[in-house]
């Protein structure tokens, strides 16, 4: 059975045997969702509460007051947090036995699924809202509590509704085989399906961004435009299949990379003359650093962190891809973090400018 805290979390674990290849840990728990458990913590009244979450049946396991004292024991309050969550499914014994049979023992790697992540989130930051039962570790009544909520992920059933379900399929633990352990390689440079922008590499280095509409007629300049965008189009169609075949997001998290893409690379570089994602790969600062602030009017330091953290998915796109170099790479970082703080000064000192 395989226990993926967050990160965050990973120390809260170091009693259970830790399987340091990621990309292990990933095959292990796609490969067996039943026998598959995402973790997280929160600390309520200075007492660390551990959640840990299903990843086939989202089923959840909370247990309190885990310190360093009693850390040690951990590996026996997941399984008997386990146990009593499929004993409220009214699960039998016989099952829960097989349960454990074929999952064997428990071991760690850090956490590998957002969608679940998301699901665990949801649970651990509405704790606060509840009391514990100070005098046990395993919070039946709580689990029982988020049990039974219908959740959209499983066709509006309940966590306990779906466990039961499952739990008569008998699904088998399936080993893992080094073939399934071998990373496949995969060829990226199917995703460059745009023109380089190189092409418009002339037109950009020959103009004076602040007055190019004066040094070309204006149909020149629309044209350049057009292209780039239509160019640009392309670029982030292939970015989007990236990031679901790639990196696994979910499509609303593409969608709103995409979105804060589509404005900084066919609003902002071409707002004062014309510039690409390659001609301009300091494109962030001017962006990031004030003039999304000043003005956008959805401007909040969310929208700026979040613009920020698409514009960085984007070059490690480009990275990957091979069309942007790992020196580029690190400058881009490097000035979308400090642009992302500027900015957000800027959009304080826009707040308390009364006029």
């Amino acid at each position: 059975m395989l226990i993926a805290p967050t990160k965050k979390a990973l120390h809260l674990f170091s009693a259970l045997p830790i399987i340091s290849d990621q990309h292990q840990v990933k095959v292990i728990g796609q490969a067996n969702p039943f026998y598959s458990w995402h973790a997280s913590y929160m600390t309520l009244n200075y007492k660390k509460v551990v959640v840990l979450i299903n990843d086939l049946t989202l089923m959840p396991v909370i247990l309190f007051n885990i310190n360093a004292k009693n850390k040690k024991l951990l590996p026996n309050y997941i399984a008997d947090g386990i146990r009593q969550a499929f004993i409220l499914s009214g699960v039998s014994s016989r099952q829960i036995d097989n349960y454990f049979e074929q999952g064997a023992s428990l071991d760690c790697g850090q956490s590998f699924d957002r969608k679940v992540l998301a699901s665990l989130n949801n649970i651990t930051v509405s704790l606060n809202r509840f009391s514990m039962d100070k005098n046990a570790v395993v919070q039946t009544s709580l689990m029982r509590f988020y049990a039974k909520i219908p959740l959209k992920k499983l066709d509006y059933q309940t966590p306990e509704e779906y466990l039961n379900k499952i739990v008569q399929t008998s699904i088998p633990y399936h080993k893992i085989t080094s073939e399934m352990l071998t990373e496949k390689e995969i060829d990226l440079s199917k995703y460059v399906t745009w023109k380089d922008y190189n092409a418009w590499q002339e037109v950009v280095e020959n103009q004076d961004n602040e007055n190019a509409s004066k040094k070309m007629s204006y149909a020149t300049y629309d044209k350049y435009c057009n292209e780039i965008r239509a160019n640009n189009e392309l670029m982030l169609r292939s970015f989007r299949l990236y990031l679901k075949e790639v990196q696994g997001l979910s499509q609303k998290v593409i969608d709103k990379h995409c979105s804060n893409l589509d404005f900084f690379v066919n609003q902002y570089l071409l707002y004062y003359g014309i510039e690409t994602v390659i001609s301009n790969i300091y494109g962030c600062q001017g962006f990031l650093g004030g003039w999304f602030g000043s003005k956008v009017i959805w401007a909040t330091v969310s929208t700026i962190k979040s613009n920020g953290a698409s514009i960085k998915k984007l070059y490690d796109f480009l990275n990957d891809v091979g069309v942007v170099t790992t020196d580029d790479l690190a400058e881009v970082k490097l000035a979308i973090r400090e642009s992302i703080e500027l900015g957000i000064e800027e959009l304080e000192d826009v707040d308390d400018d009364p006029f």
